[in-house]
Order: C-alpha cells, then structure tokens, then sequence
C-alpha cells in the first residue's frame, strides 16, 4: 500500500510537530473520528467565538475590581445615573421652591404691617397734636431736697414709664387745685400696670412755697411744680403728666357710655342729697356728673376711701379707652386733656406700651397705713408723712426694688 493511502497523509501540514515526522492532532478530541461523516459532524457542532466568549463570561468568576461592562451596558448605566442625579436635582428644587414661597410670604405680610404701623403713627401723631401743652411744663427751677426728706437719689427704670394723672377742681378766683394726684406707672419689667394715689392733704415741702398741702402745688405753679414736689419728697422720677378738669372727666365718662359702680347706703344717700337724683343702693350705672360726685364724695368715709373711688374710676375708664369703641372716640377724648408730653414721643409710648392690656394691675396709696399722723396747721388739718418710710414704700411698689441709693 502506497503512502498517500495512508489517513494521516491528508491532515493539514500545520498539523504536525515542527521537527517531526509523526503529526499530532491539537484541535480534535483524543478520540479520532473514525470517519468523514463524524469529522464533518464534528466541524458543524464546533463552538463559534462569539458564543465561546459567552460560555466563558459565565462560567468564569467576575473580578469585581478590574470589571468593565460591554459598551452597551456602560451607555445604559450613564443614562441611568444623569437620570438618578436629574431627579435628585428635581426633588431638591422642589423642596426649596416652598421655603422660597414661604420666605417671600413672610416678606410681603412684613411689608404691609410694617406700613400700617406708620399709617397708625401718623395717625396717632396727628390726634396726639390736638391736646392742649399750654402751661408751666418746666420743672428745673424747682428742684430742691427737702430738709425733712431722705437723701436718696431720684430713682427711675427705662423700663417703667411714669405719668401723673391729674384732676383739676376750679376756684372761684379762676385758679386750679389738683383734686385727685395719681401715678400711672406703666412696668414693662415686671408687667404690671401700677396706680399710686397721693393724698392730696398731705403736708409737703412745695418748692418756693414753704410747707403746704399738696393739692396747693398745683395752684402755685402748675403741673411742673405738683410733679416736682412729688420727685423731691418721694425720690421717684415724674416728668410726664396728663390732666383733666371734672367737667371735661364728666363729658370723658359720658362718651365712654359710663361706668358701673357699687354703692352702699351712706353713699348713695349723699349722691341723692347733692345731686337730687334717687338712686338706690347696690349695683349702679352711672355717667357725667353723677359718676364725677360718686369719685369726690367727702362727707362719707375717710380721703383714703375717696383715693380708692377714684383710682376706680380711672381703672374703668382706661380699659373702655382700650377697647374697640373707645379708640374710635379717642378724637373727642383726647381733646379736653392736656399734657407736657410731645405728640411723636406719646406716640411712641402709645406703640410701647401695648402689651400693657394683658398686664395685670396693682394699686397702692400714700401715705401707707401707720406712717402718718393728723394735725391742724395754719392751710388747715393735714396729714403728716414719715417721708422716710413711705419713700421706701412707694419706691418698692413701683419699681420693686429695697435699694435706697
């Protein structure tokens, strides 16, 4: 048999070993095919690249550090991600977009508040004007220390606002006596409304006039001196006043709708004798003149009795001041007082002092029990203060305070 019958003769000559005669077959199993039909089933099942890189990716372990996505996927990933940080982007806008909203709502409702509060100081400022600021306002010429009173230095508070309230009684000859004295101190500190009465037959030392009654201050000069005899005995600060004649009080009262009152018997009895009215006695409701005598009367009780009508009255009338329909009569009101008291800066008192309708409120009256006595001088019966204890007295009621420097 000649050589090129031989089988092994017809196998590619890549197929054999570089240097040797015998070839050796690195592409097909060990087991060779017996003949050319199972060698060209052989060729038909052989794996293409394509689906061998496939079956190697799978059965192969991924290196998760040096792993790298097929082009496709990697443009799949990006579109993913530019869309994650899209909506991540959207979903903080829209969270912000509110606050936005919120803060520009803030600003506007600011705004307009803010142009109301100067609408109203323009106002106030405009009715402020109308009161009378004639008169002696002028309290340096007075000040002196008593000989009889402590020797503490006039105490005040930025935060405490004093004002004297007073009522006038006119005299024949066409001069004035301070009826009722009253502190209005308005304590933004400790949030409380004060009222102090001073007695006004108490004997004081009145500057340039010797020792007097203290409603007699008034008579001398004015408001400036009653304000400045209560600074130099007391050692409280007092450079603000509002005042009242009683025929302006009675139509004040009257404007307001009156006040409610109760009345006992003896009370009653000298209102119907003087004012030739027939009230009886217990829950009343009176207005002009009546409520004006209901505040004076003397022939019942004693002054301090009186002080307490009156700090009463007062404590009504400010509160229907304070309301609604009060405010809106405010013009008429505000033009039968008088007052040292600049219209801007009332108004700045005015928008300070507003809290002061939730304030709680306290009264309080000089001279305290104990610490006077009665007597009849030249001006008439008196009451004589220990200045001593009633400077501390009133000093702790109004600033609530024991200092005595």
């Amino acid at each position: 048999m000649s050589d090129s019958s031989h089988p092994e003769k017809d196998r590619d000559i890549y197929s054999y070993s570089k240097g040797k005669g015998k070839a050796k077959d690195i592409y097909s199993s060990t087991k060779k095919p017996s003949s050319a039909a199972e060698k060209s089933s052989q060729k038909s099942k052989k794996v293409s690249p394509s689906s061998r890189y496939k079956t190697q990716e799978e059965t192969l372990p991924i290196d998760c550090y040096n792993y790298v996505e097929a082009p496709g996927n990697q443009n799949s990933r990006s579109e993913k991600n530019r869309q994650s940080r899209r909506n991540d982007r959207d979903d903080w806008d829209n969270h912000k977009k509110p606050r936005r909203r919120h803060r520009h709502l803030f600003r506007r409702i600011l705004g307009i508040l803010l142009v109301l509060l100067i609408i109203l100081g323009v106002i106030l400022t405009m009715l402020y004007s109308q009161m009378n600021r004639s008169g002696n306002t002028d309290q340096s010429k007075y000040v002196a220390q008593p000989k009889n009173a402590p020797t503490y230095s006039v105490m005040s508070d930025p935060f405490v606002t004093n004002i004297m309230l007073l009522g006038l009684d006119k005299l024949d000859a066409g001069a004035q006596r301070s009826d009722s004295i009253m502190l209005l101190s308005i304590d933004h500190r400790h949030h409380t409304l004060k009222l102090t009465s001073f007695l006004r037959d108490m004997y004081l030392a009145v500057p340039e006039n010797g020792m007097d009654k203290l409603n007699a201050a008034y008579a001398y000069g004015g408001a400036a001196l009653t304000m400045q005899t209560i600074e130099n005995n007391f050692r409280i600060k007092v450079d603000k006043y509002i005042a009242v004649d009683m025929d302006g009080l009675a139509d004040i009262i009257t404007d307001l709708g009156g006040i409610d009152v109760t009345m006992d018997q003896d009370l009653v009895d000298q209102l119907n004798h003087d004012q030739g009215t027939s009230y009886p006695a217990g829950n009343l409701h009176l207005t002009g003149a009546d409520a004006v005598y209901y505040a004076r009367i003397r022939k019942v009780g004693t002054d301090f009795g009186r002080t307490t009508r009156q700090r009463e009255v007062i404590q009504k009338l400010l509160k229907k001041v304070l309301s609604p329909s009060g405010i809106m009569k405010l013009p008429n009101i505000l033009k039968k007082l008088r007052t040292n008291i600049p219209a801007i800066e009332l108004t700045g008192i005015t928008f300070l002092s507003s809290p002061a309708i939730f304030y709680s409120s306290k009264t309080f009256y000089v001279p305290v029990d104990g610490s006077w006595q009665d007597a009849t001088v030249d001006v008439g019966m008196v009451l004589i203060p220990d200045l001593t204890q009633n400077c501390l007295a009133v000093r702790k009621f109004i600033y609530e305070t024991n200092s005595t420097s």
